[in-house]
């Protein structure tokens, strides 16, 4: 029995950040499609699934094995990246070993060393230290990054200005070690996503690690896309993987985060002439929770803005608001769905909870109530005209038609 990776091993991907929820395939040694087996204890009672999946930070778990295995590194979507023969065993320098002066190592051997993976590009390298090479027997263990010091100089003034990067030494978004060693700040790139003057759909693509301008000149909505399309973006994850995503408000407008089918807004969603980060975490298969990175108690309220609601008159529905408290405070909106009543498509109209009757005392209006801490509760009064509003343009008192609005329900902690 032997640890075949060393704990708290981070794998990388292609691009320099860490392999979330990457693959491990075990077979037989020699080229063998065979698979073999892997524990996650030193006993080897406890087998691990094959393939082995790496932590959501790139980090991987326990795994033991007796004698040498072929190890192959895929892309959580299950895309090779690499492979190692033989790992474990007496004959095996192991997965990533730490960079060791005396050892000659063979082309494509991987070593660590100064914080960083690096791939033998000679036949017996040895005494060449890899972060002092300079790119002729050592490339540092990222497809496509190039390492060598005249890119390194070429890019070393646009990090300086904290500029994006688009040289090709940092195709991969790679930190690098040594000569950089003296910029302040971290290299982090995004993907950007400009949003257009109106309510929109973020979809999945857009959303995962994604990062959102706008110059709203009207309140906006933006809502994710689907529980379902996210999840299915994600390929291979796994339930609690999560992501962030920023939201950066040019304008003293509201712009408003809804939820798209199967996902649960908790925090407050609305930012304002400002930034905001929010988290996007896997619950389950099919379920997505998005939180504002606030504090809770002690800070600012947690609060939660549910999905838009269908109107059915008499009907009744339960939502799970996910703050772990009852919440202290709830309110309601109608939004828009179609012109009607001088409204247009998209506003929003803050309406009172309880008995909303007109002038001939027909039942109108909605209950709303909760009866534990993950739940709120909602009846609609039976009237098919469910609610009563003052007209936009005229001021006149008018019921609603159901069909042109949805229920918005927002609860806060406290």
């Amino acid at each position: 029995m032997a640890r075949l990776i060393d704990a708290l091993e981070q794998i990388l991907d292609s691009a320099g950040d860490p392999l979330a929820l990457g693959l491990l395939d075990f077979y037989e040694t020699g080229g063998s499609t065979v698979r073999k087996t892997t524990y996650a204890d030193s006993a080897e009672t406890i087998a691990n699934a094959n393939p082995v999946v790496i932590g959501g930070d790139g980090v991987v778990p326990n795994i033991f094995g007796t004698g040498t295995y072929r190890v192959v590194v895929r892309t959580a979507a299950g895309a090779q990246l690499r492979q190692r023969d033989p790992v474990g065993g007496d004959d095996s320098l192991g997965f990533g070993s730490d960079w060791i002066s005396t050892i000659s190592y063979g082309l494509a051997e991987v070593v660590k060393e100064d914080g960083q993976y690096w791939e033998s590009q000679t036949a017996a390298n040895a005494g060449n230290q890899p972060s002092l090479d300079g790119g002729t027997n050592w490339l540092l263990f990222l497809a496509d990054v190039a390492t060598n010091t005249t890119n390194i100089a070429a890019n070393t003034a646009a990090i300086a200005g904290k500029a994006d990067l688009t040289g090709a030494a940092f195709a991969g978004a790679v930190s690098v070690a040594g000569a950089l060693s003296s910029t302040a700040g971290n290299v982090n790139l995004k993907s950007n996503t400009a949003l257009s003057d109106a309510a929109a759909t973020l979809t999945a693509a857009q959303l995962i690690g994604g990062e959102f301008t706008i110059t709203p000149t009207v309140a906006r909505i933006q809502t994710t896309d689907t529980a379902t399309a996210i999840i299915a973006a994600l390929g291979g994850s796994v339930d609690n993987s999560n992501f962030d995503i920023t939201m950066i408000n040019l304008a003293a407008f509201d712009v408003t985060i809804a939820a798209g089918t199967g996902v649960t807004l908790v925090g407050n969603m609305v930012v304002n002439d400002g930034q905001a980060t929010f988290r996007v975490r896997r619950l389950t298969s099919s379920t997505v929770s998005v939180t504002r990175l606030e504090t809770g108690s002690g800070g600012a309220p947690l609060i939660y803005t549910s999905p838009d609601q269908t109107i059915t008159a008499g009907g009744t529905l339960t939502l799970t608001h996910g703050l772990g408290v009852r919440p202290a405070n709830i309110s309601a909106q109608l939004i828009c769905q179609n012109n009607n009543l001088g409204f247009l498509v998209g506003e929003v109209l803050e309406v009172p909870i309880g008995y909303n009757s007109d002038t001939s005392g027909n039942p109108r209006g909605m209950s709303v109530f909760t009866t534990n801490t993950t739940e709120i509760d909602i009846s609609y009064a039976t009237d098919a005209l469910t609610f009563v509003i003052v007209n936009a343009t005229t001021g006149a008192r008018a019921p609603i038609t159901n069909v042109n609005w949805k229920l918005r329900i927002i609860a806060k902690e406290y």
